[in-house]
């Protein structure tokens, strides 16, 4: 396996969401987790990533390495985009780069941006964009990730149909190369390989197991 969740709880503002969950991610796998709102699903991934502490339990990488020794081989995307309005398009990438030790060029990181077709907005400050292309920006960081697992919180928010594709295929390409993904969304996905899990399925206070066999096969 690639990543091992073993019977952690998790909980927010002192209210209980997930009490003994456990979930087996492998590689080359991508999985989705769908629920209504406040369900948890951002607090789900924020404690995968390390970003938060879970109660009790412990997740794991290739069954023994803790996740605090692995953050670099685990990419996160959250669904705020983590992006400062104050900096321009360039900047904002450029200084995540270079705090990940990636020097690149201003001409490389436009050809990156061109994916997406935002390389026009390269030296657009971020306050003067829309929330779809704050999202691509936010998303182009995949185009320079070389890590194994991408924890991504509702990606194609704010999304056109023609990005949304774009994305899918960055998501087909990193599986193809072994690597693997979780990620939320409330979208009907068309990602054939894709394995569902409903969270509005699962009792937050009782022990939970995901049926591998009830998920649906997109």
């Amino acid at each position: 396996m690639f990543l091992k969740i073993d019977s952690i709880s998790i909980q927010r503002n002192k209210k209980l969401l997930f009490q003994d969950f456990n979930l087996n991610l492998k590689k080359s796998q991508t999985l989705i987790l769908k629920g209504s709102n406040g369900i948890g699903k951002s607090t789900l991934l924020e404690t995968i990533a390390g970003i938060l502490e879970a109660k009790s339990g412990k997740i794991l990488m290739d069954t023994s390495k803790l996740l605090s020794g692995i953050q670099k081989k685990i990419f996160f995307i959250g669904h705020e985009n983590c992006l400062k309005d104050s900096l321009s398009v360039f900047e904002n990438l450029n200084v995540w780069l270079r705090l990940n030790k990636i020097i690149l060029s201003k001409r490389q990181i436009t050809k990156k941006l061109s994916f997406f077709k935002i390389d026009n907005l390269c030296d657009s400050s971020l306050k003067s964009l829309s929330m779809g292309q704050k999202r691509k920006v936010a998303l182009s960081k995949l185009l320079f990730t070389e890590s194994y697992i991408w924890i991504l919180d509702e990606p194609t928010n704010g999304l056109d149909t023609q990005s949304e594709r774009k994305f899918l295929s960055l998501l087909d390409a990193h599986q193809k190369k072994g690597g693997s993904t979780i990620l939320s969304s409330h979208l009907k996905f068309h990602f054939k390989t894709a394995l569902i899990i409903d969270l509005n399925k699962f009792a937050f206070q009782k022990k939970i197991q995901p049926d591998y066999n009830s998920w649906d096969m997109l």
